[in-house]
């Protein structure tokens, strides 16, 4: 019963943790959505510049700079996230291992459960046959 009990305090546990990640990953989400939005508006405007043959050689030259800071920043912000992925990935492993040991637990408590709580007979019969022949007995004794 402990165990189970245990097994119970673990799955809620993980449930809090599992809701504290989504919301921090919705968080950084959004802000990324909102830098790479910028970007997205950044390089529209300069596509639309170079087909309208707008550009003097000092904004080229301006534009330019600005994209590849863009670019270095969007690496930077990639490689970050796979940081990030790596050490959650990380944190999984031995929680997985832990629910692996509880599911393991589960099911021999399961399959325990049911052998404890059997009325079995030494014939391997259940009660149902005691009370079969008891009625047997009776309604020959009433003929």
């Amino acid at each position: 019963m402990k165990n189970l009990l245990k097994c119970f305090i673990f799955i809620f546990a993980l449930s809090l943790c599992s809701s504290a990640l989504t919301a921090s990953a919705k968080e950084t989400k959004s802000k990324s959505v909102a830098a790479g939005d910028k970007a997205e508006a950044y390089a529209e405007e300069v596509l639309k510049k170079i087909k309208d043959e707008s550009l003097t050689d000092e904004e080229k030259e301006k534009m330019l700079e600005k994209l590849k800071k863009m670019i270095e920043k969007a690496d930077s912000a990639i490689n970050k996230k796979r940081i990030e992925i790596q050490k959650i990935e990380e944190d999984i492993k031995p929680l997985e291992a832990q629910k692996d040991s509880l599911n393991a637990a589960l099911d021999e408590l399961i399959s325990y459960a049911p052998r404890a709580f059997k009325n079995t007979n030494d014939d391997g019969t259940g009660g149902k046959d005691k009370k079969s022949k008891k009625d047997s007995k009776t309604k020959k004794s009433t003929k």
